[in-house]
């Protein structure tokens, strides 16, 4: 594997999910998937697959989403084990296990929840098990209660579950505060973890949501996708909107937090018809860029400009997009830096 510093390596960090066989974290990179083994000091490559969104550890293997499909790699080698196309699935978002042969998996767009078989790799299946629920993101599975528990996008969202054999949804926390909420993950103790753009924080629930508190971390930036390492207490925090990957520490009642920073940022959040790159440049470049949507398709493209070093910014008005999800695609030189943002 070839190991990379931040300043080399840009992309969407998107998502983040702890590897227990081999102690280690992956965060997806826009059109690869990176890993990191000392808490981001050193980063390599891990294969040559791509993730936008969602994975997850499971057995041998890591799943992740490259929509519109669903790929396994081998943890040990890299190489591709599945590859999988939800019939009908608009934009595939958070990924949570049963720890066996199941995976469950949001469909933001589509506004429903399936469940995935993973038991054959060569013949994954999938259903449809909540099929009508507004803009579901993060996933986590808690066994112990026989549930799947999610979260949505959107202002003031309910926090929900779902139970694995009936497939029953009941509302398990309403008016949070929380908006925007992205990502969810379960500790040792039963409590929950949830990421939330507005306020910008991770809040800790206990297992009944019947409480909560703010966690400290450092750096947060549209937390996206985040991961609890039960072996080590460790939660990673994938920033959406900074390129930034948190990992905070807990033990002994201290928490330690280390941030790894990129340089792509976007404002307002969410946006709506304006809004406002910033990055910063170690040298003169080439800059050109570009606005696609959750399929890839481009909607606003930029003529290419020569930028000094230093902070830019670049400024679009006058948009006319619809509500929902998009990317800003920058190219500096050679590399390109994507970026995710709303249109509200």
């Amino acid at each position: 594997m070839c190991l990379l510093s931040f300043a080399q390596t840009k992309g969407t960090i998107e998502s983040c999910e702890y590897d227990p066989i081999n102690n280690r974290f992956f965060v997806s990179n826009s059109s690869s998937i990176l890993v990191t083994d000392d808490l981001g000091e050193t980063w390599s490559f891990f294969g040559d697959g791509s993730a936008n969104y969602g994975r997850e550890v499971l057995g041998n293997n890591l799943f992740v989403i490259d929509n519109p499909s669903i790929y396994a790699y081998d943890l040990t080698t890299g190489e591709e084990t599945m590859e999988m196309n939800v019939s009908g699935a608009q934009f595939l978002n958070g990924m949570g296990s049963d720890g066996n042969n199941t995976l469950y998996v949001s469909d933001f767009n589509g506004n429903k929840i399936y469940k995935i078989d993973v038991s054959d790799l060569d013949n994954p299946t999938s259903e449809v098990i909540v099929p009508n629920t507004s803009q579901p993101n993060g996933i986590v599975v808690d066994a112990a209660n026989n549930r799947g528990i999610f979260v949505s996008w959107g202002e003031n969202p309910d926090i929900k579950s779902f139970d694995l054999d009936t497939y029953d949804v009941t509302t398990l926390a309403s008016g949070t505060g929380l908006s925007y909420c992205d990502g969810i993950d379960i500790d040792n103790d039963g409590n929950f973890y949830v990421s939330s753009w507005q306020p910008t924080r991770i809040t800790k629930f206990n297992n009944d949501f019947s409480t909560d508190e703010i966690v400290s971390a450092s750096g947060l930036n549209q937390p996206a996708d985040i991961s609890y390492g039960l072996e080590v207490d460790i939660l990673g925090i994938a920033n959406s909107g900074s390129g930034q990957v948190t990992f905070v520490t807990f033990g002994d009642n201290s928490i330690e937090d280390f941030a790894i920073d990129f340089s792509l940022e976007a404002f307002p959040v969410p946006a709506t018809d304006h809004i406002t790159f910033g990055f910063e440049l170690e040298t003169s470049a080439e800059v050109s860029g570009r606005i696609v949507d959750t399929q890839g398709k481009e909607l606003i493209a930029l003529e290419e400009a020569h930028m000094s070093a230093g902070k830019q910014t670049i400024e679009l008005s006058s948009l006319s997009l619809a509500t929902g999800v998009y990317f800003f695609e920058l190219k500096i030189n050679e590399t390109l830096v994507v970026e995710r943002f709303m249109i509200d």
